[in-house]
C-alpha cells in the first residue's frame, strides 16, 4: 500500500502537468487563429490602401504632367505602387515569421504533452500489474496459512 502512494503522487503530478500543457496547447491554437484572422484583415486593409493610393497617385500624376504612361510615372521617379507592394511584402514576411514561430512552439508543446501522456499510461499499467501481483500473493499467503493451520491441527 505504501508503494502505491508515491506512484499515485507521480501520476497525479504528471496528469496535472499534462493538463497544463493541454491548456497551453489550446491557448496557442487560439493565438494562431487570432494571428491568421489578423493577417487576413491586414491583407484586406493593405489591398484597400494600395487601391486608394494608386488612384490618388494616378490622379495627382495626371494633373501636372504629360507622359506616355501617366498612371505609372512620376516626375521625381518614385512609383507609389511599388512602394506599397514592397511594404506589404515586408509586413507579410514579418507575420509569416511570427506564424512559423507559433507553429514551432505549438509542435514542441504537443510533443511534450504526448511524452507525458505516455509516462502516465506506463505508470497506470504498472500500478495495475502491481495490484494484481499483490492480490495473487495475498491469495497464496492465505492458502499457505490455511495449510499451516491444517498441519498444526493434525499435529
Amino acid at each position: 500500500m505504501s508503494a502505491i502512494k508515491p506512484q499515485k503522487n507521480v501520476i497525479d503530478q504528471l496528469q496535472s502537468r499534462g493538463d497544463q500543457f493541454n491548456r497551453l496547447l489550446i491557448q496557442e491554437k487560439q493565438r494562431v487563429l487570432h494571428l491568421q484572422s489578423k493577417l487576413k484583415s491586414m491583407n484586406n486593409s493593405i489591398a484597400a490602401t494600395r487601391k486608394k493610393n494608386k488612384e490618388m497617385a494616378t490622379e495627382i500624376m495626371n494633373t501636372n504632367m504629360s507622359t506616355p504612361k501617366p498612371a505609372y510615372d512620376r516626375v521625381d521617379g518614385i512609383n507609389p505602387t511599388k512602394l506599397v507592394e514592397s511594404n506589404q511584402k515586408k509586413i507579410v514576411k514579418h507575420l509569416e515569421g511570427r506564424l512559423g514561430k507559433a507553429h514551432v512552439r505549438r509542435n514542441q508543446l504537443e510533443c511534450e504533452n504526448n511524452e507525458i501522456k505516455e509516462k502516465i499510461n506506463k505508470l497506470r499499467r504498472k500500478v495495475v500489474i502491481d495490484k494484481k501481483n499483490r492480490e495473487c500473493m495475498e491469495k497464496e499467503l492465505v492458502l499457505i496459512k490455511n495449510d499451516i493451520d491444517h498441519i498444526m491441527k493434525q499435529a
